[in-house]
């Protein structure tokens, strides 16, 4: 299949950081340029990989679930939804109305008879608030099914990355750091989202082949 159009989307959006770092590049010999430079680069990269992630998975999901059953689903992605509309229950269980219709929609999803397809059921890839890192990341690819992914040896590699990025990100964000970034560090971050980025757009092709 094509790419996902929250994948095309990613690869729109880090045009902007690659043009951060060519503006990076042409102003080494200005200490103050070269910095805000970087460290705008890799904020926004952190920005568009989460915003990336969000969009990838929950269109993912509706791609699958288009095309399925309850009987067919995967069974992660399965037991997602089955995890939303119990969240919903609680929330509600004091209104009878509501809640009904989260019964109705646990029943329609679990019962004997086979619904297709299966779209109309809520899926949640967003992000924790406030939370960004690895342990958030590795929850909402297995809550989509991405298990075997992670167990890779490149994924961990990732990983490694992905921290020191993050950890880097922070710093900047909340203690105001000037790191002493490169250019071509940025650009290695950058290479190493990408990776992952296509990594997870192969995963999908096959497995909504």
């Amino acid at each position: 299949m094509d790419k996902l159009d929250s994948t095309e989307d990613f690869y729109e959006a880090i045009k902007e950081i690659q043009l951060l770092i060519n503006y990076s590049k042409r102003n080494q010999k200005d200490f103050l340029k070269y910095a805000a430079f970087n460290k705008a680069a890799l904020v926004l990269l952190c920005a568009k990989f989460e915003s990336f992630l969000e969009n990838f998975l929950e269109e993912y999901a509706f791609e699958q679930m288009n095309v399925s059953s309850n009987k067919t689903l995967s069974k992660d992605l399965l037991e997602h939804l089955i995890d939303n509309i119990l969240e919903d229950l609680e929330t509600t269980k004091n209104n009878p109305i509501k809640r009904r219709e989260h019964v109705n929609s646990l029943v329609n999803l679990c019962g004997n008879d086979e619904v297709t397809p299966v779209s109309g059921f809520k899926v949640n890839s967003k992000f924790k608030g406030g939370k960004h890192g690895q342990t958030e990341v590795e929850k909402l690819l297995k809550k989509f099914g991405f298990t075997a992914v992670l167990k890779e040896k490149a994924t961990k590699t990732f990983f490694s990355k992905f921290n020191s990025l993050n950890n880097i990100r922070n710093n900047i964000v909340h203690e105001d750091a000037t790191p002493s970034l490169t250019h071509g560090d940025v650009q290695d971050y950058l290479d190493i989202i990408t990776s992952f980025v296509d990594r997870l757009q192969d995963e999908v092709n096959k497995i909504l082949a």
